[in-house]
């Protein structure tokens, strides 16, 4: 016997029901496993320490009687730890979009150029519209020694599209697999980079600076909390999104300032 095309589709969303059954009950094992409140959250390796500096320090001053829980993984695996109930909120950037889950936007990044400090292109940078940064043009900095992110990783994936796209072939010196090691590299001017405007916490790394740069693909980067939906969270939850938020927003030290242009 075989399956009609309605049967077929029977069969695809009965298997997704079980899969969705199976996560319920281990969502409702982990819970009953844990006699106190954790506030369980996950990130990229590379946020790990904007969220232990900036984020969690007043929220556990504000909630001691709750356990923090910090994992720190790829976002293909941070995904599956949400889906699995081991986690119950993630902090990750361009993620496409499932029906059982739940997403707020924290802000979009810029896909950025990072300079060190009174690198040359900053006095070849200006100020342009529709570019939160200095702008500079792809002429003026694709013949600079170049670190690249590795295609491993969503930004190494993202800079060698551009490159495909515009038919550029720039000199990689360096390809790295941690952002936080990319701007290490930069700031011992190895190269430069392509990075998400994302903050930076390392008193090493605020000494770089950030360029605009022109991408016709307009690629859409926001840096989003995902949760599961119909799941009810500690009021902490909240009070992390509201914290990241709030530093995106106000993080003026981020710009580079007019008198390096």
């Amino acid at each position: 016997m075989l399956p009609t095309k309605a049967g077929l589709c029977c069969i695809e969303k009965a298997k997704d029901i079980l899969e969705l059954h199976e996560q319920m009950n281990q969502r409702i094992r982990i819970l009953s496993e844990n006699d106190h409140d954790c506030v369980r959250i996950g990130t990229s390796a590379s946020r790990g320490e904007f969220f232990v500096e900036r984020i969690l320090p007043s929220v556990i001053r504000k909630y001691p009687q709750v356990r923090f829980s910090l994992i720190l993984d790829a976002k293909a695996g941070l995904v599956e730890k949400l889906e699995k109930g081991e986690l119950d909120m993630i902090f990750v950037s361009n993620h496409a979009e499932r029906p059982y889950m739940e997403y707020a936007r924290i802000a979009r990044e810029e896909m950025v150029l990072v300079v060190p400090k009174e690198h040359e292109l900053l006095k070849k940078a200006k100020r342009a519209d529709h570019f939160p940064y200095p702008y500079v043009e792809l002429s003026d900095w694709i013949s600079c020694p170049f670190i690249c992110a590795s295609p491993r990783m969503t930004t190494g994936q993202y800079t060698r599209l551009l490159f495909e796209h515009y038919g550029y072939h720039p000199k990689i010196v360096l390809e790295v697999g941690s952002l936080p090691m990319i701007y290490s590299a930069v700031n011992q001017r190895i190269g430069i980079t392509i990075a998400p405007s994302m903050p930076l916490c390392q008193k090493e790394h605020q000494e770089l600076r950030y360029l605009s740069f022109e991408d016709e693909q307009n690629i859409q980067w926001y840096f989003t909390a995902i949760t599961k939906s119909q799941i009810s969270l500690h009021p902490a939850y909240r009070e992390i999104i509201k914290l990241v938020k709030n530093f995106y927003y106000n993080r003026a030290e981020l710009s580079v300032p007019d008198k390096e242009v």
